[in-house]
């Protein structure tokens, strides 16, 4: 190789590494410093669950969830890379709705009389949620969990338990709706979950 060639090969590598070193830092420049989830209950898996009996035409109404989590502030991480984007909620938007939403959604779909305001029932449902998170590492892993309690009409707890719901899902990095996704399922696995539990189902009976 002569002098020539080897500073037109010298140039030419001086440029591949100029042009890997832009790349990596469009990459990087690119990933969000956030991301904003909205928290629209809309599953994309069904539910599997089915009651062996058919469910009285008892009134009940689902309270508005509580956040009783440590840390209310982020829903979870992507931690793809060594600083970890932070997952959060779309504005004035809250996780227990869509919780809310999943046990509502459940419940009639089993064919109770979910009803819109606490004086038309006759039992309520109280959602406190203890952990709603996701961590994005090539698939979304999401958890929710929560205590729930059944009240009677006096207020009497006659029912109380906790009910988990757990989703995976694959689809391209840093989207919102992907996350909204995957909460959407655990948020349906939460429901089914609950639904199931031969005690709870008791307590909605209880006139």
């Amino acid at each position: 190789m002569n002098s020539r060639d080897r500073q037109i090969g010298g140039l030419l590598s001086g440029l591949l590494c100029i042009g890997v070193l832009a790349l990596s830092g469009c990459l990087e420049f690119d990933k969000p410093t956030q991301v904003a989830v909205p928290m629209d209950f809309r599953p994309t898996e069904t539910s599997s669950v089915g009651l062996t009996n058919e469910p009285p035409n008892t009134p009940i109404f689902v309270a508005e969830a509580i956040d009783e989590r440590r840390d209310t502030s982020k829903l979870g991480e992507n931690q793809e890379n060594a600083q970890p984007i932070p997952i959060l909620a779309a504005q004035r938007q809250k996780p227990g709705d869509l919780v809310r939403d999943a046990v509502k959604s459940e419940l009639s779909r089993q064919g109770y009389n979910v009803v819109e305001s606490a004086d038309a029932a006759r039992n309520t449902i109280t959602i406190r949620l203890t952990r709603f998170w996701v961590i994005e590492t090539g698939t979304y892993d999401a958890e929710i969990r929560a205590k729930v309690e059944v009240l009677d009409k006096s207020g009497k707890i006659i029912w109380s338990g906790t009910a988990v719901g757990v989703a995976r899902n694959w689809g391209q990095s840093h989207k919102a709706e992907n996350y909204s996704q995957v909460f959407s399922n655990a948020g349906l696995k939460f429901a089914d979950n609950l639904v199931s539990i031969p005690a709870f189902q008791k307590a909605l009976c209880t006139p």
